[in-house]
Order: structure tokens, then sequence, then C-alpha cells
């Protein structure tokens, strides 16, 4: 919805963009998630947190059951 209106304003921006973490600190925070969870959930994170995959926003949309949270590649960063 966000990205087809002009009402709205939607931006997807990654580490990689912003600049705001440095990829040094992206790699010790994935070091510390493998250790605290395993290294497929430690990426996974990380992937979620920093690099903003499409097939993972939203994935944790407020009514969503589990299957439609894992289909959703819809929009994020959306304000209005």
């Amino acid at each position: 919805m966000a990205r087809g209106s002009s009402d709205w304003f939607a931006q997807v921006l990654t580490v990689d963009n912003t600049g705001a973490t440095s990829r040094e600190a992206v790699e010790i925070q994935r070091r510390e998630y493998h250790g605290i969870y395993s290294d497929e959930a430690g990426d996974a994170l990380i992937e979620q947190e920093y690099f903003c995959p499409s097939r993972l926003r939203f994935a944790a949309s407020i009514g969503a059951s589990s299957s439609e949270r894992q289909s959703r590649a819809a929009g994020s960063s959306m304000s209005r």
C-alpha cells in the first residue's frame, strides 16, 4: 500500500545503504548470535535486522498465522 500511494512514504535501507553500523560490528553481532542460538538462527537474525530481505519483511505482523508471516513480502519502514 505505501509504495503505491502518495499519502505514504516507504523506504527499505540496509546497513550497507546507511553505514549506521559497520560491517565489523555486524559480524561481531553475528558471532554473538551464533553463540546464543545456532549458526543458522544467528545468520537469519542478522539478515532480518541488517539486510531487510523482502521474504522476511513483516514476518512478525500482528494477527498473522505462522504460514502467513512467512509468505508476506510487503514493503517496510513505513510512516504516515
